[in-house]
């Protein structure tokens, strides 16, 4: 089944003991989601022809938003501030068929571009800690 974009929805934390999610209405795009990759190790011998290899602990990589500007928005301000702070935040992201995906992350770049004749944007990378929890539709 095909699945459009529109309608997918990335939601913030409040970091309270009973989090609550504020929708971030002025996200353009999201990409690289999930692209990491495990750490894979050399346990080649010296007896060996080829190499040997053993994964280590997987990483999820990190996230690529492309936001419109909203100065005035609070939750705008506040991926700002978790980057000048350093903040490990709860995200969640969900996709048009009801798929949640669950996830904590640091924002490491807020990256204002302007450009003629074009909406100011602003590019932020997050880096995705420890694992994406999905929450299929339908509880499977």
């Amino acid at each position: 089944m095909s699945l459009v974009s529109e309608g997918a929805a990335l939601r913030r934390g409040d970091g309270a003991s009973s989090e609550d999610f504020t929708l971030c209405g002025f996200v353009s795009s999201v990409s690289g989601f999930g692209g990491g990759s495990p750490t894979v190790n050399d346990v080649s011998t010296l007896q060996d022809s080829y190499r040997r290899k053993l994964l280590g602990l997987r990483d999820e990589g990190q996230a690529q938003l492309t936001l419109q500007w909203a100065g005035t928005d609070d939750e705008f301000q506040g991926i700002h501030e978790d980057r000048a702070n350093g903040v490990l935040r709860n995200w969640e992201l969900e996709i048009a068929d009801g798929t949640v995906f669950e996830f904590s992350a640091y924002v490491l770049t807020f990256e204002t571009v302007l450009e003629t004749d074009t909406p100011v944007t602003v590019n932020v990378t997050l880096e995705i800690d420890d694992e994406i929890e999905v929450a299929w539709p339908g509880g499977s």
